[in-house]
């Protein structure tokens, strides 16, 4: 991993200590004043709760939903190598297919669903977890594929298929392993993108409720403050989803680096 990577993953790890820290703080009723004052929307919340909770479930909806969606394709690829042929094909054709479907669309109708069904102004934290898993399968299915593709090509991988080892143990046992690296750097580059496109549709006001805000959400719901002496208020919550998408994506694109130099 290169200097980039390391001060990506030194800066997570300050972000969950961040979160960590006002949790425990907060049950100790310990918390030291905000500096920034108390929410415009919210007078009874201080910014530094709303953003540092909107920290705390922008990273848990970016590592859930990234987890989901990259475990889902991982079965969905192995399950299309094992059986190859058309069935490989039509996972193929399935996954261009449904990613080329723009995510925001199929969230915001998603949104209209969840409040015509169960009410509200937003959606639940489960319910855009799901949707976020539901819409993300697509294009990691086929980065998959294609990784398993090219290991299965190794002279060692040929043989074991030549000599009558069954494909599943070969793809488990030997496959698999290889990949890891691979498949880590997908989640961790998932991560970000996941983390953008709940904060774009919560800023559009299709996501989740203002009283549990994400980081977007919080934005959203307080853009009109960038044009005010206020903007300060807003200035933290853009800070930590930058930090945060940028440190993700350092960290992931090191490990994909790392896997493309041990092939």
């Amino acid at each position: 991993m290169n200097w980039r990577s390391r001060l990506g993953l030194l800066t997570l790890v300050l972000l969950a200590g961040l979160t960590f820290g006002h949790a425990a703080l907060t049950a100790l009723d310990a918390l030291p004043e905000c500096p920034f004052g108390a929410d415009p929307g919210m007078p009874y919340e201080t910014v530094c709760g709303q953003v540092i909770g909107g920290l705390w479930r922008s990273l848990l909806l970016g590592v859930t939903a990234g987890a989901g969606s990259c475990l889902a394709a991982t079965a969905l690829a192995l399950f299309a190598r094992r059986l190859g042929g058309r069935f490989e094909l039509g996972i193929e054709k399935g996954a261009e297919l449904f990613f080329s479907i723009p995510d925001l669309l199929v969230l915001i109708v998603l949104g209209f669903v969840s409040r015509a069904v169960w009410g509200g102004e937003g959606v639940t934290l489960p319910f855009m977890i799901a949707s976020l898993v539901a819409i993300g399968w697509a294009a990691p299915t086929r980065m998959v594929q294609n990784r398993l593709r090219s290991l299965e090509r190794l002279d060692f991988i040929t043989a074991a298929h030549a000599i009558g080892v069954p494909r599943t143990r070969v793809l488990l046992r030997h496959v698999l392993p290889m990949a890891w690296d691979y498949l880590l750097a997908i989640f961790l580059l998932r991560v970000p993108a996941i983390i953008l496109t709940e904060s774009t549709i919560s800023y559009l006001g299709f996501g989740l409720p203002l009283d549990q805000p994400s980081l977007g959400r919080y934005l959203g719901g307080h853009w009109q403050l960038l044009a005010t002496d206020d903007w300060v208020k807003v200035a933290p919550a853009w800070a930590l989803l930058a930090l945060l998408v940028v440190a993700f994506h350092q960290v992931g694109r090191g490990l994909l680096d790392r896997a493309e130099e041990a092939r």
